[in-house]
């Protein structure tokens, strides 16, 4: 949200966060084109552009995906590594700066985890 091309698009002509409707309808109705997204209040702050209140904006958690062909120990190793590294991963984006890794296996209907990454996800007990 606060990418390069957002600082200049306020530095020359000034940009403004607008709100969605903060509402478990209007967070369904996002979901049947997002599964992953979610509302989420931003609060103005240091480094914030465009925010001058709370803002219920759209959020959405990033997903890695594999193929099949990907070897479950591949998928596994990734895994492990962003989980037990959460400071590396904050510091790779800002984008990333929520992650948590308590929060890496969420259930999302539609959308199955490789066997790498249960592996993992299981062992960590993120999963059962």
């Amino acid at each position: 949200m606060q990418g390069g091309k957002t600082r200049e698009a306020d530095a020359a002509v000034g940009i403004r966060w607008l709100a969605v409707n903060d509402t478990p309808e209007a967070e369904e109705a996002m979901q049947e084109f997002v599964p992953t997204s979610y509302i989420k209040t931003v609060d103005p702050g240091d480094g914030i552009v465009g925010v001058d209140e709370p803002t219920p904006m759209m959020g959405y958690n990033y997903i890695l995906t594999a193929g099949k062909h990907v070897p479950d120990e591949t998928v596994y190793e990734i895994v492990k590594l962003l989980h037990e590294n959460p400071e590396k991963v904050r510091g790779i984006l800002t984008a990333f700066a929520d992650f948590e890794p308590a929060s890496m296996a969420p259930t999302y209907p539609g959308l199955s985890y490789h066997p790498g990454g249960i592996s993992y996800y299981t062992e960590a007990g993120l999963v059962e």
